[in-house]
């Protein structure tokens, strides 16, 4: 249901002109945020790039065969599949 209200005040926007700003402006920072923490690709990026093999020939054999899909293209990591 309308009521004759609902018609008189469809063409009216309230506007409000404040003196000073009701919101502070905050001081942006030029920063980003890196984790230092260990990567699963790390030590994919550590043999392709320098032909490093880890001391435990188990996980060495397991990095060797991830590494075998992935290429380094302008020092990123790029998958082959």
């Amino acid at each position: 249901m309308c009521s004759a209200l609902d018609t008189q005040f469809k063409s009216f926007i309230p506007v409000e002109h404040l003196d000073r700003r009701s919101i502070e402006e905050i001081e942006q920072v030029d920063s980003m945020q890196i984790d230092e923490e260990p990567s699963w690709q790390d030590p994919i990026i550590d043999y392709l790039a320098n032909r490093n093999m880890l001391k435990d020939k188990f996980e060495a054999r397991k990095v060797q065969q991830k590494a075998a899909r992935y290429d380094m293209q302008d020092n990123k990591l790029i998958s082959n599949a």
